[in-house]
């Protein structure tokens, strides 16, 4: 927000008094990397991010990958580039993601160049002039955009409403005039607030009921199936299903769940509930797979590395792998210090001085 806010005063300078132009665009260069250093983590973690996408989520790029390309695909190719790049400075500030903290990144992996291409052509030719950074419309409408380049503003429905209204105050005015609501405009306008608000307190609901089954202390299998026909597009809702199923030792039944929300996600948590699965199942080489996809995914983590550790131990009895896992426990930094992260780096640190190489 203070970048866009920055670029405003450049172009108001720039119209006012073009002498001092020069030496304002110098403090907006200057800003720009304060800026980056003054949440540096956070910078790099959405160029991160960002690099990421462009470098790996352009296989499809004319049309995307669909409405849920993003979340079921970016943290494989996060995955695949710490696969590539195991020495890499980003593994420590690399985590879940569930958006790309661009708009228009986020466009252009779900739909294609084609979305976002005309959307930045019509802002274009929408704020062609200079004179726009005078209307209080097209400079909220300026903000958003701006806005929508570091973060996802789209995602609340106040936001989009906003953008609407000046959207629309700037288009009446350009027309010079304005048009007379008629009876079916004026019922549709009146009609739109009362459906959404049916929509929202109807959800509302359903997501209270959710809540009860949740925090029950007996896990109500039926109860959850009903409630999967009204929420089960809901990736969170399959995520708590999976993982209720889970600790019921109802292994199978756990990963069928996990296969629809992976329909529409991908995540860390849900790769270790499916690679926990898979362990219980006593189906070893797919709990491998998958105690190593988590691994990829969060290269700072350290239970996935633990739980393969442990695998290579007691059922795989494999000295080298262990070794090599062991090792790698042992050179993880702790981003985050708790008993079990010490433990566990103090447990691989005794075996590596005993069994090492």
């Amino acid at each position: 927000m203070f970048f866009a806010i920055l670029i405003i005063g450049l172009l108001y300078i720039f119209k006012k008094n073009r002498k001092l132009f020069v030496s304002s665009l110098v403090v907006l260069s200057l800003s720009i990397p304060l800026l980056f250093f003054l949440k540096e983590d956070s910078a790099n973690g959405r160029l991160f991010i960002w690099q990421t996408v462009l470098t790996s989520g352009v296989e499809d790029i004319l049309f995307g990958f669909g409405k849920h390309g993003f979340s079921q695909n970016y943290m494989l190719w996060q995955a695949e580039y710490f696969n590539r790049h195991v020495e890499s400075d980003y593994s420590q500030v690399a985590d879940q993601v569930n958006n790309p903290f661009n708009e228009y990144l986020l466009c252009l992996v779900n739909y294609g160049i084609i979305i976002p291409g005309l959307i930045v052509f019509g802002l274009v030719k929408w704020l062609n002039k200079l004179d726009f950074i005078f209307d209080p419309s097209k400079v909220t409408v300026f903000f958003i955009m701006v806005f929508a380049l570091f973060s996802y503003p789209f995602h609340y429905y106040f936001v989009i409403v906003i953008l609407m209204v000046c959207l629309n105050t700037t288009n009446r005015r350009m027309s010079n005039h304005s048009l007379p609501l008629k009876k079916p405009k004026i019922v549709m306008v009146l009609s739109f607030p009362l459906v959404a608000l049916f929509c929202i307190g109807n959800y509302s609901l359903m997501e209270m009921e959710w809540r009860r089954e949740t925090d029950s202390l007996n896990f109500n299998e039926i109860s959850y199936h009903r409630l999967e026909k009204k929420i089960g597009d809901i990736s969170e809702f399959q995520h708590d299903f999976a993982y209720k199923l889970h600790h019921a030792g109802k292994f199978k039944q756990s990963n069928r769940q996990i296969e629809k929300y992976e329909s529409r996600r991908t995540s860390y948590d849900v790769t270790l509930l499916k690679a926990s699965n898979y362990l219980e199942l006593k189906e070893y080489g797919l709990a491998i797979v998958n105690f190593n996809l988590a691994k990829k995914m969060i290269p700072s983590r350290f239970l996935p590395k633990y739980e393969l550790y442990k695998i290579y131990s007691a059922v795989c009895e494999n000295h080298q792998l262990k070794v090599k896992i062991a090792e790698e426990i042992a050179q993880t930094p702790l981003k985050v210090k708790t008993s079990y992260t010490i433990s566990v780096k103090a447990e691989a640190k005794r075996f590596l001085s005993i069994h090492g190489k």
